[in-house]
């Protein structure tokens, strides 16, 4: 599968990034703005309109400060924008982080060691993560669509709430995963994950 690009994520600009993003965490993931809260986030996320690409210079330079104040349950105090970034073997710089709903789309993680990083809420569709370690990491309610997942590691992770329609799941290693029963169902019906892992998660 090839590298999603611009076109292929049909990114459509927004009136602000800042706005756009703070809507989203607070209205429609946490369903005060009065819509119904048992609506599917990501397909309601999948309908809505992305943000412009950022273009702070160094907004891929972001990912190795992370949001300092960044939760689980999506509160940030900067945006960040990794669409297309380049952090292909990233060893030192990105674990830990908390990249907490974090733009990811089309950006390379291949090779990346991203141990307890907190990626909670994060939209990664498309993008490539082939070898990633992500051992001890919080990876709750991410949207993996299409994205390269070849190889990676989750050991010990947290998965709940993460979707993987379209995903390389090839090698993937689950060890000790963390996941809904609900959450384990949808992984599971993934032709791509091998026979080894699917007895490793339990799937039937």
């Amino acid at each position: 599968m090839g590298q999603m690009t611009r076109e292929d994520l049909n990114i459509h600009f927004a009136p602000d990034f800042r706005e756009w993003f703070s809507w989203f965490s607070w209205t429609v993931v946490d369903g005060s703005s009065g819509l119904n809260p048992c609506v599917d986030d990501h397909k309601f996320l999948n309908s809505l309109r992305l943000p412009p690409l950022s273009t702070d210079p160094d907004r891929c330079e972001h990912a190795f400060v992370g949001n300092t104040i960044g939760q689980a349950n999506g509160v940030y105090d900067t945006p960040i924008d990794l669409r297309f970034c380049d952090f292909t073997n990233e060893k030192l710089n990105l674990k830990g982080k908390s990249l907490t709903a974090a733009l990811m789309s089309g950006a390379k993680f291949d090779g990346a060691d991203m141990t307890e990083v907190v990626m909670s809420k994060a939209y990664a569709v498309g993008a490539s993560f082939i070898g990633t370690d992500f051992t001890n990491a919080v990876i709750d309610r991410v949207n993996f669509g299409k994205a390269n997942l070849k190889g990676a590691i989750f050991k010990n992770t947290v998965l709940s709430g993460s979707t993987f329609e379209g995903a390389e799941l090839q090698d993937v290693v689950f060890d000790d995963t963390i996941i809904g029963y609900i959450d384990l169902q949808k992984l599971c019906v993934n032709t791509t994950i091998n026979p080894d892992s699917r007895v490793e998660l339990g799937c039937r």
